[in-house]
This record gives C-alpha cells, sequence and structure tokens, in this order.
C-alpha cells in the first residue's frame, strides 16, 4: 500500500467511509450493501448509487465480493494498467480530481473508483 498511494486511509469492508467524492464541497458515504455491491449516497441531493451498475462504468462491473479491504486517498494521481486484447501492454499516470476510494485484494491488487466527467468510473490497477 504504501507504496501505491502517498495520502491514503484503509477501511475494512463493514465501514462507512465519508468523503467528498465528486468534489462538490459536500461529505458523501460510501458502504457495502452486502458483501458485494457499493453503494454510494450524494451528500447534497442524498441520492444513492449502486456503483458499477449503469452502463457507463460497465467494465468495473459491480460484483465487489472479492475485496478484503477498501479505503480512500486524496492523491493526484495514480496509475493505470492498460490491457489491450487480454495482455498487459504497460501502465499509464491517471490524474485523479477528488477524493477516490481504493479496493484491494491481498497478494493481488484491485483498482480506484474516482468521479470523473459527471460519473464513477473504475482505474484497473490489477497485473
Amino acid at each position: 500500500m504504501s507504496g501505491e498511494f502517498k495520502n491514503f486511509k484503509v477501511y475494512n469492508i463493514s465501514d462507512t467511509i465519508k468523503a467528498d467524492f465528486n468534489g462538490d464541497k459536500v461529505i458523501d458515504t460510501a458502504f457495502f450493501t452486502d458483501k458485494k455491491n457499493i453503494s454510494i449516497v450524494d451528500g447534497l441531493s442524498k441520492k444513492a448509487i449502486i456503483v458499477g451498475v449503469d452502463k457507463s462504468s460497465e467494465e468495473m462491473g459491480n460484483d465487489f465480493s472479492w475485496v478484503d479491504f477498501w479505503g480512500i486517498t486524496t492523491d493526484i494521481e495514480t496509475y493505470e494498467i492498460v490491457i489491450d486484447d487480454s495482455e498487459i501492454v504497460g501502465d499509464k499516470k491517471v490524474k485523479l480530481n477528488n477524493t477516490s476510494l481504493f479496493l484491494r485484494k491481498d497478494e493481488v491488487g484491485g483498482g480506484v473508483i474516482t468521479f470523473k466527467d459527471g460519473q464513477y468510473i473504475w482505474i484497473h490497477q490489477t497485473d
């Protein structure tokens, strides 16, 4: 973990996380609704979304039962593993505009959920 993020806090999957995920300066709430779904409640509108359910984030999926722990990072950039035709071809830097959630499986990796262009997107970080 310490090599991946400079500014981060780790949580158990049973913990509720509160932070401004969408950049509107109002605290939002993220939590596992069961062992596989993540809900984010917008602090301003009080509207809840289940992460990965809409078609805009289909590469992320909506089954997070593989997650051992999660947390937040306030870093302004991270990396994304680039895959082409099912082969890893490298990685690239990705800008993070807001506090972002990271999801991890011990000794495997995971990814980051961040708010960009009006939606939550998945940044793949597993080899």
